[in-house]
């Protein structure tokens, strides 16, 4: 994500609330009740504000910016994983630092919005065949359903997810 909202600031826990349960949902469908081994949530900035473009001029935002990224780039190479950015945000600018510390990385996806209707257009744009799923269908989607969803969001033959597609802007 960009930066912690008001809840994730509140209980010090990124990817919680409203907008991002459904995508802890979909990992602990894949990984069970521990999917916290093998899952790990972070922001481009660990800052608060109620508004992410409240970070603009924001003290200390560039070297946050850069230590997060970092963070990310250290565990890819000790263990290469695949790396998902959840929020691609229209405020480039004010990410540019962390897009161009990550941009070389091999196993990097970006995605748009981490809200569960932007991830359920990705999800039909790569499986859907042409067809709606329901927010309930995408909701009960069995453990294999959800590996092969996983599976092909990070197959770099698909144009969804791949990072060119979002990192040629800068």
């Amino acid at each position: 994500g960009d930066n912690p909202g008001e809840e994730e600031h509140l209980l010090n826990r990124y990817f919680i609330g409203n907008n991002t349960n459904y995508i802890r949902n979909f990992f602990k469908t894949i990984y069970g009740e521990n999917y916290e081994k093998y899952v790990l949530f972070l922001n481009k900035t660990p800052v608060y504000t109620k508004r992410t473009d409240l970070l603009k001029g924001h003290s200390g935002i560039e070297e946050t910016q850069k230590i997060m990224a970092e963070l990310i780039i250290d565990i890819e190479e000790r263990k290469p994983v695949p790396v998902w950015i959840m929020g691609h945000s229209h405020l480039k600018d004010l990410f540019k630092i962390f897009w161009s510390k990550i941009k070389n990385m091999n196993n990097l996806f970006v995605f748009n919005h981490p809200s569960r209707t932007h991830f359920l257009r990705d999800v039909e744009k790569a499986f859907g065949g042409g067809r709606k799923i329901t927010k309930d269908e995408f909701c009960h989607f069995s453990p294999k359903e959800c590996e092969n969803i996983l599976k092909g969001l990070q197959d770099k033959k698909l144009e969804l997810g791949h990072k060119e597609k979002y990192l040629n802007v800068l």
